[in-house]
């Protein structure tokens, strides 16, 4: 007999016509058998789990199969009449009584093989082998959420989007600088230890499918609507430049999208005169998108809130959460109080409460980056700033409109009813919102129950996300209905809580179900999932796109503003730093530590975007039923008010956004303790 050759691993149960393996290729323990080439399976679709998986007789000697087969095989169990008559011993319907082993091989696809995985992933591949397809089926539901545990966190920030090019580190190989242009890539650029990659050909069509959006609404709306200035043109194109260009700039400096895409609103808004590519956009659309954009940031704020997580460090909880923005609070509004010379303290103090409130939006997405990469698994700085920052957001949103309501009164109500109402608002709000989360979970447990289980006692994949969807839909029209509904009354602050304690209980019954049934803990991963998604892909771009096209560079950038903010600025923010190092003074947390936590805090974006035009628009619309000489000259002076303090909400996002972010991503490694990441099961020690 003659000598096998060394490059070539022995193939006992090969088929004729299967290709050799090179036992030589790279084992890489992250390849992905998913990421081949996959295609069209054929009409016989009869493979069974014994023959796709054969035995093994040794880690080494392992058989090749063609990527058609196991395509097959998967059509097979998930489209066919398996789950109605499963077949016994490995013999699918179909074959009519034949041994797997009868089925013809399709040798004209090129084999893959199996070597390429460790041992431990072979030891499971052989131990399959007597795998009816029922139990593949069940398998593979398992596998799924094991591989989704872990990978994303409640709030399901995955950090990219439609509009967000290729970003990876570098490898050793590759030009550690430069730019260059590839046909597999695109354009790509070097730098700090990451290459950006543009694809051309993907921007290429996504431009070929907006020209042909912009031809069917031309076709079917009036010519005035889709031309410059027109009332569909103007924000359609405002929200797709600065999506895109923001976008990229993003990945190339490494900060949230969402700062660079209000830049580039701004931009647009003020190039080459103000208003010249943004007067088109109706002050009703822009009003309709900052009250969806913070109806999609409370609902996600509630379904991230675990009261009981945070019962073991309550009080920390609540120092943490509440004393710094209540001081930054004070020292802004007295600051503010003195520079611009507001007419009395109630004016300090709505400017105040719009620059006191931390945004989730910058905050969570560093620290879920951190612990990917090992920091603050099990302790650190992330334990306690991400709860924290919804809770402070959603109090932060109450305290902005109950401001603006004892502010901007429209004398519909006497002054002691208002002030009332405050605390009435939280108390109505939460006793709504948790009947609207039971109402939501009850009807999720009727949609689920639509569907037969499988012989698994498990629904399919694709009715869970079928149920997703619906839910997700439900949860967020039904938090636009509250947030409007609750405007027109003048009862923002209690619909702020009402949306938030909605998505709180919606996730605490859902959570309580999980722990008995495995497709509720799927469901709520993915509601949080489709949550983060609508925010990414939509919400996000054209919430920040409105908040910047209205802003005049000209009003902000000017002696007689800019330096005073910058100086109310300087002062609440050292106020917040001051506090957050003195209530962790005495906790398990390094000195480092505490000063990423204490920068990282001062993170501002979503709720000033959201609720800074408010006391704008309740000034407008006071200004607008002003008649002459009626309280006229009143109502302009509040409506230069109310923009002084839109502006004072824009330059906060500008300032604090990018200092909070860049001390998360670039301080935190340095000064966090890394932990071992968790092992997946069989992985060995």
């Amino acid at each position: 007999m003659s000598q096998k050759q060394p490059s070539q691993v022995a193939t006992p149960t090969s088929r004729e016509g299967a290709e050799p393996f090179d036992s030589s290729m790279h084992r890489s323990a992250n390849a992905s058998f998913f990421d081949q080439s996959m295609h069209e399976a054929p009409d016989r679709v009869s493979i069974s789990a014994a023959n796709v998986l054969p035995t093994i007789a040794e880690p080494t000697a392992v058989e090749d199969f063609t990527v058609e087969e196991v395509r097959a095989a998967s059509h097979h169990m998930e489209r066919s009449g398996v789950y109605a008559d499963t077949p016994k011993h490995g013999v699918s319907n179909d074959s009519h009584g034949k041994a797997p082993s009868e089925a013809p091989a399709t040798p004209h696809h090129k084999p893959v093989a199996l070597s390429i995985y460790p041992p431990e992933v072979l030891t499971i591949a052989r131990q399959m082998r007597g795998l009816d397809q029922a139990q593949f089926l069940m398998l593979a539901e398992l596998t799924q959420q094991r591989a989704w545990t872990n990978v994303y966190s409640m709030v399901g920030y995955r950090g990219t989007a439609w509009y967000l090019p290729n970003l990876r580190p570098l490898e050793e190989n590759e030009p550690q600088c430069g730019v260059g242009f590839n046909r597999s890539s695109g354009i790509w650029m070097a730098t700090c230890g990451w290459r950006l990659e543009v694809n051309v050909v993907g921007y290429l069509v996504r431009i070929a499918l907006l020209v042909a959006l912009w031809l069917a609404l031309w076709a079917n709306f009036p010519d005035h609507h889709m031309e410059l200035g027109g009332l569909y043109f103007d924000p359609i194109v405002a929200v797709l430049f600065a999506t895109i260009v923001g976008g990229i700039l993003a990945r190339l400096f490494r900060v949230p999208p969402l700062i660079c895409v209000l830049w580039m609103a701004i931009m647009w808004h003020n190039i080459p005169t103000v208003g010249y590519f943004t007067k088109g956009i109706d002050k009703s659309v822009r009003s309709w998108c900052l009250s969806f954009g913070l109806n999609v940031i409370l609902i996600r704020a509630g379904l991230y809130i675990k009261a009981e997580e945070l019962k073991p460090m309550a009080l920390l909880f609540l120092a943490f959460t509440f004393l710094p923005a209540i001081m930054e609070l004070i020292a802004h509004s007295f600051m503010a109080k003195s520079m611009f010379d507001y007419p009395d303290y109630n004016w300090a103090f709505t400017h105040g409460a719009v620059a006191a409130v931390v945004s989730p939006a910058v905050v969570v997405p560093a620290l879920l980056s951190l612990k990917l990469d090992g920091f603050g698994l099990s302790r650190g700085p992330g334990m306690l700033m991400m709860p924290a920052a919804p809770a402070e957001m959603v109090a932060g949103v109450w305290n902005i409109n109950f401001m603006n309501q004892l502010t901007l009164d429209t004398g519909d109500r006497p002054l002691w009813l208002n002030i009332l109402l405050g605390p009435l608002q939280i108390i109505g709000g939460a006793i709504l919102g948790a009947i609207l989360g039971v109402l939501h979970y009850l009807a999720l447990k009727a949609l689920i129950s639509e569907a037969t289980k499988l012989p698994t006692k498990t629904y399919t994949t694709e009715h869970m996300k079928g149920v997703a969807q619906v839910s997700t839909a439900a949860i967020v029209v039904v938090g636009v209905a509250v947030i409007a509904y609750t405007k027109e009354l003048n009862l923002s602050g209690g619909g702020a809580v009402a949306v938030t304690m909605m998505g709180a209980v919606t996730s605490a019954l859902i959570r309580k179900r999980g722990y008995e049934s495995p497709y509720y803990a799927e469901q709520f991963k993915l509601l949080c999932m489709n949550a983060a998604d609508l925010w990414d892909t939509i919400t996000m771009p054209v919430l920040f796109t409105m908040v910047g096209t209205v802003i005049n560079l000209g009003e902000i950038f000017t002696a007689d503003f800019f330096p005073k903010m910058l100086a109310c600025i300087a002062v609440g923010l050292a106020a917040r730093v001051v506090t957050v190092l003195a209530v962790t003074a005495r906790q398990d947390y390094d000195v480092g530590e505490r000063a990423v936590m204490a920068v990282g805090w001062c993170g501002k974006a979503t709720v000033q975007a959201a609720v800074g035009r408010a006391a704008l628009e309740r000034a407008r619309k006071i200004f607008d039923t002003m008649v002459a000489n009626d309280g006229l000259a009143i109502a302009e002076r509040n409506l230069a008010l109310a923009t002084q303090i839109n502006n004072a909400a824009v330059l906060m996002i500008l300032v604090c956004a990018p200092i909070a972010a860049l001390t998360l991503a670039r301080i935190g490694p340095k000064v966090m303790r890394k932990e071992a990441l968790p092992k997946p099961p069989g992985t060995p020690t």
